[in-house]
């Protein structure tokens, strides 16, 4: 027996359960800041008050994307994909199964190799052989061009119907390493509306209030209303992308009201957390 089958049982289920703690303790701390900020009143602490909330996706960034790099390191990963034998497959069918189970927000979980070619999934064999790179070539060219977010994981551009369920999604992908080389690649696709029902559904705001997450396409990428992901923002956030603004404030008309907001950039992605009230 391997060395590295001999913790291929324990340690992929104490990763998951140490890591789910982490982020849900990470999540509810970013949570109570967040809310401390509004209490002060409608308008005063807007930049404390959105800082808050975007402390909440940089905390779900960060925490997914350690989950991810710890579980590219786990020992049966990385023997399995370095030196594959017959076994191999069922081998990490069953752990990648683990891992995508222990998530509450992933859809599938899945390597691939050096080409880009799938060569597991925790939940659909029939992708198996294909290639990654015709639904994912903008998180491949990042992995290759190490251009990460948290760590050494890359993230996909911004939100995309899942082949799966038709859900928004979106990817996370993380170098797997043997010996200090690239072998191959684990990534973790999430439902985007789990996301949102687990840590931004019941966040009120007042009556006139609103959260947005906004990408440099100006589109909305989420918000406390989820039937306005994926519509366009109001093009004053146009200059906050061209210009490279951190954080400020913002006024527009919409839907003949008077908006008024703070922004701050989030830290792992170029997005930006927005945070509007009526003027």
């Amino acid at each position: 027996m391997s060395k590295f089958n001999s913790l291929a049982v324990k340690v992929p289920v104490i990763l998951c359960i140490v890591t789910t703690i982490l982020i849900t303790v990470m999540l509810i701390i970013s949570l109570t800041i967040a809310e401390n900020g509004i209490s002060k009143s409608r308008f005063e602490g807007f930049e404390t008050t959105v800082m808050g909330y975007a402390s909440v996706f940089d905390a779900w960034f960060r925490t997914q994307s350690y989950i991810l790099e710890t579980y590219a390191s786990v020992p049966i990963i990385v023997e399995q994909v370095s030196n594959p034998n017959e076994n191999s497959l069922t081998t990490l069918t069953s752990t990648l199964r683990t891992f995508r189970e222990k998530n509450a927000c992933a859809i599938h979980v899945g390597i691939v190799d050096r080409n880009g070619i799938i060569i597991a999934d925790s939940d659909y064999p029939k992708w198996i052989g294909t290639k990654f790179t015709d639904r994912n070539i903008n998180v491949w060219n990042k992995l290759h061009n190490k251009e990460y977010g948290y760590g050494s994981v890359s993230y996909g551009n911004g939100l995309a119907p899942s082949v799966v369920n038709g859900e928004l999604s979106f990817i996370f992908a993380a170098p797997i390493k043997y010996e200090n080389r690239e072998i191959g690649y684990l990534y973790t696709v999430f439902n985007w509306k789990e996301f949102y029902k687990n840590y931004i559904e019941g966040i009120k705001l007042g009556d006139t209030g609103g959260l947005d997450v906004i990408g440099p396409n100006l589109k909305v990428l989420m918000n406390t209303d989820y039937n306005k992901v994926n519509t366009d923002a109001p093009q004053v956030y146009k200059e906050v992308f061209d210009k490279k603004l951190s954080k400020g404030v913002v006024e527009y008309t919409a839907n003949n009201h008077k908006m008024m907001g703070s922004y701050t950039k989030m830290k792992y992605v170029p997005w930006i957390t927005s945070m509007t009230m009526t003027s």
